[in-house]
């Protein structure tokens, strides 16, 4: 049983092709995956702790921390 292998400059450029194109795959996963994790969560967790931020400001009693900071100052002071 013989076997035949041709390797011709035009099969090369073909398997070189192909692997170009599947490395450009991976390339575009790794890529939309990096965007998705590091840019569109962070927009979108930021935004998050914003308004909890905003709505946790808004219940916040004014006259307690009043009386928190006098508290620090007496003991401060003494």
């Amino acid at each position: 049983m013989k076997l035949k292998i041709k390797f011709t400059i035009k099969h090369i450029f073909r398997y070189i092709y192909i692997v170009l194109i599947l490395a450009n795959f991976v390339a575009l996963y790794f890529a939309f995956n990096f965007t998705k994790k590091y840019v569109y969560q962070a927009i979108v967790l930021d935004q998050n702790e914003l308004i909890q931020a905003s709505r946790s400001a808004g219940n916040l009693s004014v006259d307690k921390f009043e009386e928190i900071i006098k508290k620090i100052e007496q003991k401060s002071v003494h």
